[in-house]
C-alpha cells in the first residue's frame, strides 16, 4: 500500500496517496515514515492540523528523524508560529549542527523573508 500511495502522491492525487496511506498504516501504525508521508499530503490537501498531528506521532516514534522535524518547522512556520518553527530548527542544529536547510531556515526567520 505505501508504494501505491507514493505513486499517488508523485502524480498529485494527493487524496487518494492519503487514503492508500491510511490502509497501510492500519498494518503499521507507529512507522514514522508512513506517517510523515501522510503529514505531507494533509499539506497538501490543505489540513495543516492534521499534518501537524501526523507528524508529531512521526516524531514519537523516530525522533532522530531530522527530515521530519524539517518538515514540522517549516509547517509551523507557513501556519504563522514562528516560536515552534525556531525551536524546531534548533532541535535539528542540536542533533546535526551541519544540517544546511535547518540553518537555512534559521537565516531566513531572522532576516523576516517569508518564503521557504
Amino acid at each position: 500500500m505505501g508504494n501505491l500511495a507514493a505513486v499517488y502522491r508523485k502524480q498529485g492525487r494527493f487524496s487518494d496517496a492519503l487514503a492508500a496511506y491510511r490502509k497501510a498504516a492500519e498494518m503499521d501504525p507507529e512507522n514514522p515514515r508512513l506517517l510523515n508521508d501522510m503529514a505531507l499530503c494533509y499539506i497538501h490537501l490543505k489540513m495543516p492540523d492534521r499534518a501537524v498531528e501526523a507528524l508529531k506521532e512521526s516524531l514519537r516514534a523516530d525522533g532522530a528523524l531530522i527530515p521530519t522535524r524539517y518538515n514540522l518547522a517549516l509547517l509551523y512556520r507557513e501556519m504563522g508560529r514562528a516560536d515552534l518553527a525556531e525551536a524546531e530548527a534548533r532541535k535539528i542544529l542540536e542533533m546535526d549542527p551541519g544540517y544546511p536547510p535547518a540553518r537555512e531556515l534559521l537565516r531566513k526567520m531572522r532576516s523576516g523573508r517569508v518564503s521557504p
